[in-house]
């Protein structure tokens, strides 16, 4: 049970080794507790707005955050210190690539972005939905990026290419999330 107040809650995420857990909510911070404890250890300032969404880099050594002031920070969840911001317009979802070198943006402007988190480039953009783009994740082997919209459709990605494999449709609303096993 966590001991402090919080905001309406949007997104989590666990740190992969299982020891921290980050929150971020209607207000513009994020917040590092101890797992299993609860224990607050960390707030990570510099957002302007809600957090949207968080992701752990597969090492656990850098913390994700979407916001709805536009941008993308990259954190060094230890001493709580930004590393880098990305400007990437209407984000939603903010995940890493299986190697932890690349996270893929979801926009609610309809656009999958990818950006090199070492040179802090937008490499690919890539276009196909006609709705929103809630969330977009990585395939186990890091080669197929799928996405999720208000579209009512899940596109597979080829990440060299960017070229859309296929999309599935079937759904008659909004589709939140996409993930794979």
């Amino acid at each position: 049970v966590f001991a402090e107040t919080l905001g309406g809650i949007y997104t989590i995420a666990l740190s992969p080794d299982g020891n921290f857990l980050a929150t971020g909510d209607t207000h513009p911070e994020v917040r590092l507790w101890q797992m299993p404890t609860g224990q607050h250890l960390l707030t990570l300032l510099g957002h302007k707005g809600s957090i949207w969404s968080l992701a752990f880099s597969p090492d656990g050594e850098i913390l994700a955050s979407s916001s709805f002031d536009k941008t993308i920070k990259l954190w060094d969840p230890l001493t709580g210190q930004c590393i880098r911001t990305f400007r990437c317009g209407a984000v939603g979802g903010v995940r890493f690539s299986p190697c932890g070198q690349i996270v893929v943006v979801s926009g609610h402007d309809s656009k999958i972005q990818l950006w090199n988190i070492n040179t802090g480039e937008c490499f690919r953009i890539l276009h196909g939905h006609t709705g929103g783009i809630a969330n977009a994740t990585y395939s186990p082997n890091g080669q197929i990026v799928a996405s999720c919209s208000s579209d009512a459709t899940i596109r597979l990605w080829d990440i060299k290419t960017g070229e859309c494999l296929r999309t599935l449709r079937g759904h008659s609303s909004w589709i939140w999330t996409v993930e794979f096993t």
